[in-house]
């Protein structure tokens, strides 16, 4: 059952008595991943606390250290009131209630909450609460609701009851993670039943209480049925009015919004520093009435505003919503062959309600596919046209076509009627075919190097050129051979620029264009062939059909270009293409390529773990306890237990490896070997933000036959046991087992025991290693080891601390500690405190 979506009419209803915004969304909306700096530190100061916008669109500001709280009224962009404070401290939380009283928290241990009343202008002390308020909000019963994140627990308070009664709704008073516990609990959210919606940051979730009821339920991050939701300190929880619920992921830099079946990142999905750092430390977000978000961010002292996207919900394609480092299986699934197509198919069309569309030259007919099924097919639509070779689908399933080889003519197929029309006459072929969402038609045609445009809302449709100028030229108001064409949602247009190499931008109305990548481009050293198709993700990803190259690329201007399939050569192999044409994705970001001269078109599933938290069954699970063995990746910080996994990788490609935990790990990687000794030796660095942090995935790619050491460490010295369960995305499955770090047969260890090794270990904690028992064939080497490892007495004697060596299982690693005093090791782990060094 999911309780993430409420009836919209009752929502509504309940909205009539709020002050701040809920606005409705479709199911896909989109805003610019661009933010405007609404208000920086010159306004603001250092550390702003919290953030409100009410359903007048005035922006409130808790300006801390200057103590006042600041208000711009909409279209304001300088404050136009402050209200002086008698006291501040960072942080704070606000609720501004429908008659203009703002409810403020110090965040101080006393947990008083104040209100400025706006009818006299005056200040009162409201409640106390047990502790400070990280929080806030206002029902339309006027119940008071306060989230202390110090005390783990959600209470209310009746406004309008004397006493002030406090009603425990959440929490049990102790950190803990189940079902009615809580820890570090941040924002709050109340919706129209008086549900419950609570950011439960420590233990990366967002937990759902019921009215009246003290059990929670996960929607997202641990302990969800969804685990593709990964969560990293959530901050913050809203709702919009049909229900759909957006989450402030403050250590991912990210807004979601969830789904039924996973999520659609909102603002900060790109991975990229300049742009998610901008939401690093984030404390809340809201609506203004037009969907805008409004962020606060105290660490910057800025208040970012995210604009929507009106024309967003409109689009009848699907716009790939993914992250900058998102990968895609790089062996195609045969989606349609030359039976299905004909010879060398180029038109291919993914709509919003996840139907292919193609054309079959050969029987002159359009196939439909459903729910990007290869079969059975839905239905073809014959159109007695011997060429097709461009495409466009619009939401009331009509279809354009370029028809220009029998007609000379743009055709619509009308969709409730089944019939056809004239559009506009050509004078070529359209290589490309897009409509945006003002009606207007583009169609390039190449062979006289432009790009025209006609008004599909016009009673006379005329055509004038959008880009190009007739012939073929590479300067920026030329084009040579231009072939797929894409706007987006500023209007925008994008133009595979063919025979000058380049992907061409003309702003809107202009007709001189920038070159964003390939020849002539600021990114020397970037080269593009012939390429013959451009989609425009809405954070600044550029998806490339590199045709002469025969590959399908990435670019942003933060991660260059990216090969993403096709990157082995031209080809007839599941990871080759051969003159690709064109690229379309469907609703889940898969990817499908005309890949003409194979005559089929192939689909590349999306790594979903790539951007999201990890699918399927977990490839590795373990556990880490004080009983685990500790090295020091860092040679100063204190030390970390681990596990260490070999990989074997059969099939050389790109992979994800991701992990769910129920504390913080870290994963580092190795090649041929892993010694904890020298954690700095074969360890293998990949894109990842920082691979000695907790981070919830890699990116990288393994060659077949060779060895990998996974090592996942925890962060912090523990003495409870956690779990930890391993997942990994990638050409082929790959087999985990645990690495057998065998001292016996590494020359390296020998002077582990000596005095160069406890130099080489610059942390004052004590070391513990795991060392495996030698085979009988090697016994000299197990004679000479054994004897360095003991310590008073004899092998298997109780040694100074009480500690008695037990026999090892053959399959069982022995655990030993360096004794930095006498500079030996010995048998045990004896945690960080026996030993010091000196």
């Amino acid at each position: 059952m999911t309780y993430r979506f409420i009836n919209s009419q009752l929502f509504s209803l309940f909205c009539l008595a709020l002050s701040f915004n809920l606005p409705e969304f479709c199911p896909t909306p989109q805003w610019d991943s661009e933010p405007i700096i609404f208000a920086n530190k010159t306004s603001l100061g250092t550390y702003p606390g919290t953030l409100f916008v009410n359903a007048n669109n005035t922006v409130y500001a808790f300006a801390t250290r200057q103590k006042r709280i600041l208000l711009w009224t909409e279209g304001a962009s300088n404050p136009t009131r402050q209200i002086s404070l008698p006291d501040s401290k960072e942080g704070a939380s606000m609720f501004v209630a429908s008659n203009g009283d703002i409810y403020f928290d110090y965040r101080k241990p006393d947990g008083r909450v104040d209100r400025w009343i706006s009818q006299n202008e005056t200040l009162e002390t409201v409640t106390i609460f047990e502790s400070a308020c990280f929080g806030l909000f206002i029902d339309a019963k006027d119940n008071l609701y306060c989230s202390m994140a110090w005390k783990h627990q959600v209470i209310k308070r009746q406004l309008n009851d004397n006493n002030m009664t406090s009603i425990v709704l959440a929490g049990t008073g102790k950190e803990g993670s189940n079902e009615n516990e809580l820890d570090g609990p941040k924002g709050i959210f109340v919706n129209m039943n008086f549900d419950l919606y609570v950011a439960d940051c420590f233990n990366n979730r967002i937990q759902l209480f019921l009215s009246g009821k003290t059990i929670g339920v996960t929607l997202a991050g641990i302990g969800s049925s969804d685990v593709s939701v990964a969560l990293y300190f959530p901050v913050g929880v809203t709702l919009d009015s049909m229900g759909q619920v957006f989450i402030a992921d403050m250590n991912h830099k990210r807004i979601i919004l969830l789904k039924r079946y996973g999520y659609q990142c909102v603002v900060g999905c790109s991975g990229i520093d300049s742009e998610s750092n901008l939401l690093l430390g984030m404390e809340i977000f809201n609506f203004d009435s037009f969907g805008n978000i409004f962020v606060i961010n105290p660490k910057t002292a800025q208040i970012l505003k995210y604009l929507f996207i009106n024309n967003s919900c409109g689009i009848s394609f699907n716009i790939p919503k993914v992250c900058s480092l998102a990968l895609w299986n790089s062996n195609g699934i045969l989606f349609a062959d030359q039976k299905l197509l004909g010879s060398q198919p180029q038109v291919l069309f993914a709509d919003s309600n996840n139907k292919i569309y193609a054309f079959n030259e050969s029987n002159k007919e359009i196939v439909l596919w459903s729910q990007s099924s290869i079969l059975p097919i839905l239905r073809t639509i014959l159109v007695n046209s011997s060429r097709i070779t461009s495409m466009f689908v619009t939401n009331n399933g009509d279809i354009y076509f370029d028809d220009y080889y029998d007609k000379k003519q743009i055709t619509r197929w009308i969709s409730n009627e089944g019939t056809f029309d004239s559009i506009v006459n050509i004078n070529g072929s359209c290589s490309g075919i897009f409509i945006d969402t003002n009606e207007t038609l583009f169609c390039s045609i190449s062979k006289y190097h432009y790009v025209l445009k006609t008004w599909l809302n016009s009673y006379k449709k005329t055509l004038a050129i959008a880009a190009g100028r007739e012939i073929a030229g590479s300067a920026s108001n030329e084009l040579n051979s231009p072939y797929g064409i894409f706007i987006d949602f500023k209007f925008d247009l994008y133009v595979a620029d063919c025979g000058n190499d380049r992907i061409q931008r003309f702003q809107t109305d202009q007709l001189i264009g920038t070159t964003i990548v390939g020849k002539s481009s600021s990114y020397d050293g970037i080269s593009l062939r012939c390429p013959s198709g451009i989609v425009v993700g809405n954070d600044g990803q550029f998806f490339i059909v590199d045709q002469g190259n025969h590959r399908i690329t990435a670019f942003s201007v933060h991660r260059s270009l990216r090969c993403l399939v096709g990157c082995h050569g031209q080809g007839t192999q599941s990871n080759q293409l051969s003159n690709p044409f064109t690229l379309s994705f469907d609703q889940f970001g898969n990817m499908l390529v005309t890949d003409s001269n194979n005559n089929r078109i192939q689909k590349y599933n999306l790594y979903k773990a790539s951007c999201g938290g990890p699918s399927g069954n977990p490839a590795y699970t373990f556990s880490i306890s004080g009983n685990s063995p500790t090295f020091n990746p860092d040679c100063y910080k204190i030390h970390r237990f681990y596990e260490a996994i070999q990989m074997n990788v059969i099939i050389t490609g790109f992979y994800v490896i991701s992990w769910i935990s129920e504390s913080f790990f870290a994963s580092l990687i190795y090649k041929d070997h892993f010694d904890s000794m020298d954690p700095f030796q074969n360890e293998i660095e990949d894109e990842s933000d920082d691979n000695r942090t907790a981070v919830y995935k890699r990116i990288i790619e393994l060659r077949a036959n060779t060895i990998y050491i996974l090592v996942m460490t925890g962060l912090l010295y523990t003495a409870t046991i956690s779990s930890c369960s391993v997942f990994i995305e990638g050409p082929s499955n790959i087999s985990l087992t645990k690495f057998r770090n065998n001292p016996c047969r590494d020359e390296r260890l020998t002077n582990a025991f000596g005095t160069s090794s406890s130099e080489r270990v610059r942390s004052p904690f004590v070391l513990t290693w795991e060392a495996w028992d030698c085979q009988s064939d090697e016994s000299e080497t197990e004679s000479e080891t054994e004897s360095e490892m003991e310590t008073d007495g004899e092998t298997g004697s109780e040694d100074d601390s009480g500690n008695s060596d037990v026999e090892d299982d053959e399959n069982t690693p022995s655990v030993y500690t360096y004794n930095y005093t006498s500079n030996t090791w010995q048998k045990g782990n004896f945690g960080p405190t026996l030993f010091p060094r000196l």
